[in-house]
């Protein structure tokens, strides 16, 4: 029973930090160049200087974002085959797989992109550090 515990928190963890990279990713993208020099402008700093720097050249800050989002998202997915094995006697993993497809659409899809988009400016200017980091690991 601990172990199913300690499943579902590493689930709830990787989805939300899936869905927090998706919010970073949408939020990022929807910044584009002259609204990033626009925001630096407005509020220098190290924040908004790094923002200006991963629009320039956006491909490898997304790439590993991508990676950062597959990671979370499959392994969140392979525990809840795990507990659903262990757990129910027919289909485990169909049921695993078609719980796990509703909470990535919904927790790690919509509502942060959602937000991501209502916000974009707040979000983007607040990712920028961990994305930038994140891609320099």
């Amino acid at each position: 029973m601990t172990g199913d515990v300690a499943g579902a928190i590493a689930i709830a963890f990787l989805v939300i930090v899936g869905a927090l990279v998706a919010a970073a990713e949408c939020a990022i993208g929807r910044i584009g160049r002259a609204k990033a020099h626009h925001l630096a402008q407005g509020r220098p700093g190290a924040a908004t200087r790094l923002l200006v720097k991963i629009v320039e050249d956006p491909a490898p800050y997304f790439n590993g974002l991508l990676l950062v989002t597959l990671l979370c998202l499959l392994t969140g997915t392979a525990i809840a085959t795990g507990l659903a094995i262990r757990a129910v006697a027919t289909a485990p993993e169909v049921i695993a797989a078609a719980v796990m497809t509703f909470v990535v659409f919904v927790v790690a899809g919509i509502v942060p992109r959602t937000f991501a988009l209502q916000y974009a400016e707040r979000v983007a200017v607040t990712a920028a550090r961990p994305v930038y980091i994140a891609s320099v690991i």
